[in-house]
C-alpha cells in the first residue's frame, strides 16, 4: 500500500506535488484517488437525498418545525396559493337524491325560511352485500334565522377540536368529548400543573361524566324531566368559565370552553348525535397505527397496497369473518379455479 509524507487536502503547494511525482507512478495515482475521493466527499449534499422516504431519515436528521423560520412564525394550514384544490370527483350515477330540510332553528328554536341562493351537495357512497355501490346525493340547502340574524342548516357535524374543522358549514356541532378528557390525562401526566388545576380538572370531570350519565338515562327519563335537566348544564358551563384560574394549564382549557360552549352538549338535544369521535376516524386508527410502527411506507406502490388491504380488512371485519382465515380460502379457491370467490355474507352471529 502507498504511503504519503505529503497531507493530501486543500492547502497542497506545488513544491508538495512534485515531491509526490517523485515517488513514482503509484504514488501519483494514489494522489489523485484521494482528490477525487475529496472532490465527491464536498459535493456530496449533508442531508438525504430529496427522493429518501420520510420513514427511513432518522430523526436526527429531520429538520425541525421551526428550522429557518421567524421566531414564532407558524405554517398556514392547507395549499400553497395558486395550488388547485383536490377533492373527490363527483359520481357519475346517482341512485338516491335527499334533500335536507329544517324547521327551526338549531340555536334558538325559532322558525326559519329557506335560502334559495344558496345550496350545497354531499355524496355518500354505500357498498351493500352485492358489491354494487349506490350513491345517495343529499342537497343541504341553507335557511335563515330571523332571531339569531344567521343563516343554518339542517346538518350536525361531530368531530374532534382540530382546526379546519371550524370551516366547515353545519348547523349545529358536536365535539369529542373523549378528546376533552383525553386532554387532562395528558396535562397531568406531562405538564407539570399549577395548584389550581386538580380543582379545575375535578369540575371539568364532573360536569362531561353528567351529561353523559343523564344521556344514557334518556330513554327512562320523562321528556319533560329530561329537557330540565338538559338546560342545566350550559349554566354549569358558564359558571366553570367565569371562574377566575391563574393555572396555566386550566387558562388554556377554559379558551377552547368558551369557544366551543355551545358544542359540547349538542347530544343531548339529537337523539342520534353521539358525544364522542366519528366513526370514520376510529375505523382508520388501525391503519394509522400500522403506518406509525411501521414508519410509513417506502414507496407509492407500497401505501396503494396498503390501502386496498386495509379496505379488505375492516370490510371482513365489520361482517363478522376472521382476515387471514378468510383471505387464505379465498386465494385457495382462485389457486384452483382462476376466479376469486364473492365476498361472504354478514356473519350475524359475529362476536
Amino acid at each position: 500500500m502507498t504511503m504519503l509524507a505529503v497531507p493530501l487536502g486543500p492547502d497542497l503547494t506545488r513544491t508538495q506535488a512534485e515531491a509526490i511525482v517523485a515517488q513514482g507512478k503509484e504514488a501519483t495515482i494514489f494522489a489523485l484517488l484521494q482528490f477525487a475521493k475529496l472532490l465527491a466527499e464536498r459535493a456530496r449534499p449533508a442531508g438525504p437525498a430529496p427522493s429518501t422516504p420520510s420513514g427511513m431519515i432518522p430523526p436526527y436528521l429531520k429538520p425541525t418545525a421551526t428550522e429557518g423560520k421567524p421566531r414564532g412564525s407558524k405554517k398556514q394550514p392547507g395549499a400553497r396559493p395558486g395550488h388547485a384544490g383536490a377533492r373527490r370527483p363527483v359520481p357519475e350515477q346517482v341512485d338516491h337524491d335527499v334533500t335536507q330540510t329544517l324547521d327551526v332553528c338549531p340555536d334558538c328554536g325559532a322558525p326559519v325560511r329557506e335560502c334559495r341562493a344558496r345550496r350545497r351537495k354531499r355524496y355518500i357512497e354505500d357498498i351493500p352485500e352485492d358489491l354494487k355501490a349506490e350513491v345517495t346525493e343529499h342537497t343541504i340547502p341553507g335557511y335563515w334565522c330571523g332571531q339569531c340574524r344567521k343563516e343554518v342548516e339542517p346538518a350536525v357535524l361531530v368531530s374532534d377540536f382540530w382546526g379546519p374543522y371550524h370551516k366547515v358549514v353545519a348547523a349545529a356541532r358536536q365535539k369529542c368529548l373523549v378528546h376533552l378528557l383525553r386532554d387532562l390525562k395528558h396535562v397531568e401526566k406531562y405538564k407539570q400543573p399549577g395548584p389550581q388545576w386538580p380543582a379545575f380538572a375535578k369540575k371539568l370531570r364532573r360536569l362531561v361524566a353528567d351529561a353523559l350519565r343523564l344521556k344514557a338515562q334518556q330513554d327512562a327519563l320523562p321528556a319533560d324531566v329530561f329537557a330540565t335537566r338538559r338546560e342545566r348544564f350550559p349554566a354549569r358551563l358558564e359558571e366553570l368559565i367565569a371562574t377566575l384560574w391563574e393555572d396555566r394549564q386550566s387558562r388554556r382549557l377554559i379558551q377552547r370552553l368558551r369557544r366551543h360552549r355551545h358544542e359540547l352538549f349538542t347530544f343531548l338535544a339529537h337523539a342520534d348525535v353521539p358525544f364522542d369521535n366519528n366513526l370514520a376516524e376510529r375505523a382508520i386508527r388501525p391503519a394509522v397505527i400500522i403506518r406509525k410502527n411501521s414508519y410509513c411506507n417506502r414507496s407509492e406502490r407500497g401505501a396503494d397496497i396498503q390501502a386496498v388491504l386495509m379496505s379488505i380488512y375492516r370490510t371482513l371485519t365489520q361482517r363478522g369473518h376472521p382476515f387471514l382465515e378468510t383471505i387464505t380460502q379465498a386465494l385457495r379457491t382462485y389457486t384452483a379455479t382462476g376466479q376469486l370467490p364473492p365476498l361472504p355474507a354478514k356473519n350475524t352471529g359475529f362476536g
